[in-house]
């Protein structure tokens, strides 16, 4: 049976009596959302019949205490004890196991300390024979030879050789004893380091690390079965595209689906099963809320009134006040209505789960996993806008018949028959809907956008009315040896004022008016042949009455 634990933050010591055991658990699945990633740690661990405490000193620094979860199968799961910057509770000293480790040391240490002393007394050796090698070489050459006699000479010669030898012999010997005593000090600071590793694998971890304490028991001996979960806030995914356009007469968008994962856990991800979501579970998860709308009448002249009485007791002059009050207000500048887009979904999220197991490290960079291609027809054509560029762009017009959503990317790479063409973003296309992309400018489709004549003035004294004239010519010209049907688009001005009328007309006449409900952007629908030019002219008038400023 598999017990589910949410995981509280406690600082309960070790169960008195309960054997220890230092067990290590590994990344064996993850899950990335947009912004976080729920990481989960699996591990088997071998138990004796009875009561045991499970140490796992294995998660990184940056995870949330809060979020962790713990489930054992094979075994029944007790208390579960988080510690994050915190020493661990003292080892119990009393143990056998605990002791000889202890004893251990202390006899290495021991040794070390002898080993040392020798070492010294031997340096000591050393310094004492080099002392007198230079008192014997300060005797041989003092000077004070020539006022002896020669068999004075002579003995003294036999006795600084002899002595010199026996203090060489002495130095050279206590320096052989020093190095050896060096050799097995390097042996015992080994056997130190492996003593106190011993002593380390039999208590618990005694750096500053958040670590877990799991309290299980089991009726019998088995294996238990664990896993973790927790959340980490710094990892992310975001999908990425390679967008293939095939031109002829079934023209074709294949989509290389893929996405780039990001992870700064603070642990590499080696060989783990992944699943790429796009839930949020960072975000809101209710709607806002509604309050009461209350609405009133008043009375205007009551409430002017009002409003003088309150300026009076701020000390604002009437003359100043009425100002405020009859002060013409200038009309706001008309902004068009913001577009609402409408996000369908066939699913409460989409996910991936991929095929193979995946390395990431903590901190690399993004790593850029395929996930699949989908083929989707499409329309090809050119889209002209003179007003901003001298060229037609091709342009493909994809329906998305998938069955899913495509998501929304800021890095969607375009290739046109296999030559890359370029970067650019990807919109959200719901399954059925129909999205433009764009490949790149068409070089052979030239664009010329000009201003014949304007004229603004005043009418006369008499109408009191001024007028503005716009005569613009749009030509376009297909230098190409193939044909294109374009798209091209332009604009008039629009008002929401009576006061200031606005007309236009064009030759030819556009194809569509209010081109996706934006009011004043005119569409023609070209067919244009190698070598064709088309030219567009487009007259725009204004007017509005005298005194008045058209902005």
């Amino acid at each position: 049976m598999r017990h589910l634990l949410a995981v509280a933050i406690c600082a309960a010591p070790f169960m008195a009596g309960a054997d220890v055991f230092r067990a290590e658990s590994t990344i064996s699945k993850v899950t990335v959302y947009p912004s976080t990633a729920q990481i989960t740690r699996s591990a088997v661990v071998s138990l004796p019949a009875g009561s045991h405490d499970l140490i796992f000193a294995d998660l990184p620094r940056g995870t949330d205490p809060g979020s962790v979860r713990v489930s054992v199968a094979g075994a029944q799961l007790g208390a579960v004890a988080i510690r994050d910057r915190a020493r661990p509770p003292a080892p119990d000293r009393t143990r056998p196991d605990v002791l000889a480790a202890q004893t251990r040391i202390e006899n290495i240490e021991a040794q070390i300390e002898t080993v040392r002393d020798g070492a010294d007394r031997l340096r000591l050796t050393v310094a004492a024979a080099e002392a007198r090698l230079a008192f014997l070489n300060g005797l041989n050459g003092n000077g004070e030879e020539t006022e002896r006699s020669v068999d004075t000479l002579r003995a003294l010669s036999r006795m600084i050789g002899e002595e010199s030898l026996d203090a060489n012999e002495q130095s050279f010997e206590a320096q052989i004893d020093a190095r050896e005593a060096e050799r097995v000090l390097d042996d015992l600071n080994e056997d130190l380091e492996e003593a106190r590793q011993a002593l380390a694998a039999l208590t618990p971890e005694t750096t500053d690390r958040l670590y877990l304490e799991l309290a299980v028991s089991t009726a019998a001996a088995s294996k238990a079965e664990v896993t973790i979960t927790y959340v980490s806030r710094n990892a992310a995914w975001n999908p990425v595209y390679d967008i293939y356009l095939t031109q002829d007469e079934n023209a074709s968008v294949d989509v290389v689906r893929g996405a780039q994962v990001f992870q700064g856990s603070g642990e590499n991800w080696t060989d783990v099963a992944l699943t790429l979501s796009t839930l949020k579970p960072s975000g809101q998860l209710a709607p806002g809320t509604l309050f009461p709308q209350l609405r009133q009448i008043v009375d205007p002249e009551a409430e002017q009134a009002d409003l003088r009485s309150r300026l009076r007791l701020g000390g604002v002059a009437e003359s100043d006040m009425m100002l405020t009050l009859e002060e013409p207000l200038a009309d706001a500048p008309v902004s068009p209505a913001p577009k609402v887009a409408q996000t369908i979904t066939t699913g409460y999220a989409v996910v991936y789960v991929y095929a193979s197991p995946v390395s990431v490290a903590s901190g690399a960079d993004n790593v850029r996993l395929k996930l699949d291609t989908l083929s989707l027809p499409a329309q090809i054509e050119a889209r002209a806008v003179p007003i901003h560029n001298n060229t037609a762009f091709l342009a493909a017009d994809m329906t998305n018949n998938t069955g899913e959503t495509l998501l929304a990317s800021a890095d969607a790479a375009r290739f046109v028959d296999g030559a890359f063409v370029g970067r650019g973003s990807l919109p959200e296309i719901p399954e059925g809907e129909t999205a433009d992309l764009f490949f790149g400018p068409i070089e052979g489709l030239r664009l010329e956008r000009v201003i014949l004549d304007q004229t603004e003035g005043d009418r006369g004294l008499l109408s009191r009315t001024n007028e503005q004239m716009l005569n613009t010519k749009i030509a376009l010209r297909n230098l190409t040896d193939q044909t294109w049907p374009v798209r091209l688009l332009d604009q008039v001005p629009f008002t929401q004022q009576e006061d200031l009328e606005i007309s236009w007309s064009a030759t030819p006449a556009p194809s569509e008016e209010n081109v996706e409900d934006q009011r004043g952007i005119l569409g023609w629908d070209l067919e244009m042949a190698p070598g064709q030019e088309q030219v567009i002219t487009l007259q725009t008038i204004l007017k509005w009455p005298n005194g008045m400023l058209l902005r």
